[in-house]
């Protein structure tokens, strides 16, 4: 299992801020799900007071980003700012999680239902267009 790390992120401040995350840092994303006996034995040290990974179930990181293709597939990437308010938060407790906070609105919001506006327009919103290339290890390394 990949460690995850918490760090504190920097209130955003007026101007330019560069955010960086990794796949990494979610508790959701890890490395595949093990195989059915390496499990069942994860199971068996914990009858027995082993600690076990806190996280035995993970979305698998190498399919959080798409392939890709030679050519390029496009996509793209939205981000959009909104303020932190502890009272739009919703919390509540998971068995595999922990306890977590969200915000109380739909997933995809503020995308979550059709609208007239340009998204573009939003504020504390941002847009990019971007592509997604695959090449295989030997193309790599003859570039490198």
């Amino acid at each position: 299992m990949i460690p995850t790390t918490k760090r504190l992120i920097s209130p955003i401040q007026p101007g330019i801020n560069k955010i960086r995350r990794s796949s990494g840092e979610s508790e959701y994303v890890g490395c595949d799900p093990v195989s059915s006996d390496v499990f069942y034995r994860e199971i068996e040290r914990a009858i027995t007071g082993e600690e076990i990974p806190k996280y035995p179930y993970r979305y698998p990181e190498r399919l959080v980003i798409p392939q890709g293709s030679p050519e390029g597939v496009p996509f793209q990437f939205f981000v959009h700012v909104t303020p932190y308010a502890e009272k739009s938060m919703y919390h509540f407790h998971s068995a595999m999680f922990g306890d977590k906070k969200i915000l109380d609105e739909p997933l995809g919001f503020p995308l979550d239902k059709p609208s007239n506006f340009n998204i573009a327009d939003l504020p504390n919103a941002y847009l990019k267009e971007f592509k997604v290339y695959h090449k295989e290890e030997s193309e790599i390394s003859e570039s490198a």
